[in-house]
């Protein structure tokens, strides 16, 4: 088996893999990198008046033979999604769209709602579903997917095995979230003594030494600022993580307040409770409230005028929220800076900032963050990694005993010779056989 990491050894997001054995070609992941080459927040939109073959030379799109429509090679075989965020599938849209695209039937369901976002992507409507434990073939490859807990929700971790050989990929992973005995059941199953590991290790760098709060604890936090807040909480958190949403909720139920989200996060919350029948999202679902962004609002009355109508019955005004202030929990992102003026008495409110502190230096959150200020708004962060810390790293790599570890997703691979298993490091575009 031959493996090739096109991106992903010495940064994190991006993640490209391609495994090679008796005549297949197989592309873990096919993510857009979080950094430019100028180290500032990749903007694909920097590069729209390029061909997809310029983008190619230029580094932006990973150089992989046969993954795209216009390669006169032999095609890739089939692609492998670990988990919904960009990072591990954002450049999908660019790939030939003959090849096999494999991925968790949520993860493709969250995937899919992207094209009702701002910047949304094209559809992956005809991806082939994985179910976590059930080993399928590609060609020479057999791959079994197993859940895996991290702020993503339907994150797998994948084994692979061909020609006698077995490369286990982490995907990204923690076990301090809602479902750590996920990992625990992935590292109980998974082979032990594969030939390689390829492990994630976005908590190697400066932050090795912390031990990742856990979601009860986050949720405690939640609840205490819920209680004491005198007006409306606005928390700013992704709503893809499911793990988030839930502390939430549960820690508003107990303080007495409803959650507001806008449209495209009820969407996603509906998908999650109905394709995995979760009690926790289907009681969100069924007691929150909805507001409409107006540029979000704007876009789907031409793009998907059925969203409209569908949270219609849920649906929370202007008004109605300056009458409930002390009684709401609203979720709030960037681009609702306008639409939180046009509400007002934002003087009175708390403010939660719950995502991973890089993201600041954004313009549209720094946008957000600088309304905040300037309604002097009550600040409070309350986060935790979606990824691994430095001890549950040690626990996989003792649980699953690789002959070797390949870094990956980090910025620290030398960091990972403190596991005590050798250690293999590529570069970007390096072949090593397995």
């Amino acid at each position: 088996m031959h493996l090739t990491i096109h991106r992903g050894t010495n940064q994190i997001g991006g993640s490209c893999v391609e495994l090679r054995s008796g005549g297949t070609r197989i592309i873990l992941d096919i993510g857009m990198p979080l950094t430019d080459e100028f180290g500032k927040k990749f903007e694909l939109k920097r590069y729209k008046q390029y061909s997809e073959q310029e983008l190619v030379k230029k580094g932006a799109l990973p150089d992989v033979a046969g993954l795209y429509y216009w390669s006169n090679t032999q095609k890739v075989d089939a692609i492998l999604i670990s988990h919904p965020h960009l990072d591990h599938y954002g450049f999908w849209g660019y790939v030939d769209p003959y090849i096999s695209f494999y991925t968790g039937p949520i993860a493709r369901k969250i995937m899919q709602l992207e094209i009702m976002a701002p910047g949304g992507r094209k559809s992956v409507s005809m991806a082939i579903n994985y179910k976590s434990g059930k080993k399928l073939k590609v060609g020479a490859f057999a791959v079994t997917p197993y859940l895996v807990d991290h702020a993503a929700y339907d994150s797998h971790a994948l084994v692979i095995q061909a020609g006698g050989k077995t490369v286990i990929y982490s995907g990204d992973l923690r076990m301090h979230g809602h479902i750590p005995q996920a990992t625990e059941y992935f590292l109980e199953h998974a082979p032990k003594g594969a030939d390689a590991l390829l492990l994630e290790g976005t908590m190697m760098g400066t932050r090795s030494d912390e031990r990742c709060r856990s979601e009860k604890e986050l949720e405690t936090e939640f609840e205490a600022v819920f209680r004491k807040a005198k007006s409306i909480v606005l928390v700013y958190c992704s709503v893809q993580n499911m793990d988030r949403i839930a502390s939430i909720y549960r820690a508003a139920k107990r303080a007495g307040r409803t959650v507001v989200t806008d449209i495209y996060g009820a969407e996603v919350f509906n998908a999650v409770w109905k394709m995995e029948n979760q009690k926790d999202m289907a009681n969100i679902v069924k007691a929150m409230r909805v507001f409409y962004p107006y540029s979000l609002a704007q876009m789907l009355g031409t793009r998907n005028p059925a969203l409209l109508r569908k949270y219609a019955g849920l649906q929370i005004k202007s008004e109605e929220i300056r009458k409930r202030a002390k009684e709401l929990v609203m979720l709030v992102r960037p681009k609702m800076v306008d639409d939180l003026t046009i509400i007002g008495e934002m003087e009175k409110a708390d403010f939660i900032y719950s995502q991973w502190e890089g993201y600041k230096a954004e313009p549209d959150t720094a946008r957000l963050l600088d309304f905040v200020e300037k309604k002097e708004m009550a600040c409070h962060e309350i986060h935790t990694s979606g990824h691994a810390d430095r001890q549950s790293l040690q626990k996989i790599v003792d649980k699953l005993r690789p002959k070797a570890i390949i870094p990956i997703h980090t910025e620290n691979p030398k960091g990972y010779k403190e596991f005590g298993v050798p250690v293999r490091r590529l570069q970007d575009g390096e072949e090593a056989e397995v």
